[in-house]
């Protein structure tokens, strides 16, 4: 794991390739999202952030029946609090995949929720609108894409909840 963080931070060349080539093959690793996040904690490397959010988002879904309630509610917010963080400049592929692990592992969170008490499921849905007011603070680029990337994963144009589509109606 710490070679793979260590070539992540590296910023060009052969290393950025092999941090990249390393974190798409990590995606079966039961440790993919503590490596995913040593990465995101770690890593200048645009690249190896994007690949780093993808990861994460992907293992948490695959792994979501067995995390407890406040690991799932973390991730979401961790991929958030990341889109949020980054500079206004950054590349936007990197915002883009840090707000849409947001958006379905929240969607993940929501469709959870739907099968308990309606009333529960009204408050998570506002609840959402107010964490990433927060989380976006003056970033209007940040509160829009994340609204986006919420509309766009109950809009069925994502495919990740891993949930049936009756819930997402």
């Amino acid at each position: 794991m710490f070679n793979t963080v260590a070539e992540a931070k590296a910023e060009t060349g052969a290393n950025a390739a092999q941090a990249t080539k390393t974190l798409l093959a990590l995606r079966e690793d039961p440790r993919c999202l503590e490596i995913a996040q040593c990465v995101l904690a770690g890593s200048a490397s645009r690249e190896a952030q994007f690949h780093a959010l993808t990861l994460f988002r992907e293992g948490a879904l695959q792994r979501w029946a067995s995390l407890g309630a406040p690991q799932r509610s973390g991730a979401s917010d961790l991929a958030l609090d990341f889109a949020a963080r980054l500079d206004p400049g950054a590349e936007p592929f990197v915002s883009a995949a840090a707000l849409r692990a947001f958006a379905a592992l929240w969607a993940r969170g929501f469709a959870d929720a739907a099968r308990g008490p309606k009333e529960a499921t009204r408050a998570l849905a506002r609840d959402v609108l107010a964490k990433v007011k927060a989380a976006a603070g003056d970033r209007g680029d940040v509160l829009c894409n994340a609204l986006g990337a919420l509309v766009q994963q109950f809009s069925g144009l994502e495919n990740t909840l891993g949930v049936a589509k009756g819930l997402r109606d």
